[in-house]
């Protein structure tokens, strides 16, 4: 399991634990869940003090935006983060540019009691 992956199996795990919204928690599973074809910007940090976050455009312009409320809902958040973690590539192969979101819209109909 590479770095990332456990990195994004360990914030779902903390997900699970946790209790009540955070801020801060819902900015890193953001982070987590980025996409970049897919949202439209090429990155995405947090702010100085990690509520909010901040969007870079391709053209380079910076938009700040509040996190979605992921821990309104802290099973489906942990459910996508583990199938994101299940479609990032192990060290020595790459994956396929496709599996990543076959992952997450199956883990958001399970989530949804859709499958």
């Amino acid at each position: 399991m590479s770095e990332v992956t456990s990195g994004v199996v360990e914030l779902a795990e903390r997900v699970e634990r946790g209790t009540g919204i955070s801020n801060r928690l819902d900015a890193e599973i953001e982070i987590a869940l980025f996409n970049p074809p897919e949202d439209g910007f090429v990155s995405v940090r947090k702010n100085r003090s990690g509520s909010k976050l901040i969007y870079t455009q391709q053209d380079g312009r910076e938009v700040t935006h509040w996190p979605a409320d992921w821990t309104m809902d802290r099973s489906r958040a942990a459910a996508l983060l583990r199938a994101c973690a299940l479609s990032l590539p192990s060290p020595t192969e790459e994956a396929p540019a496709a599996a990543g979101l076959t992952a997450m819209t199956q883990a958001e109909d399970e989530a949804r009691g859709m499958v």
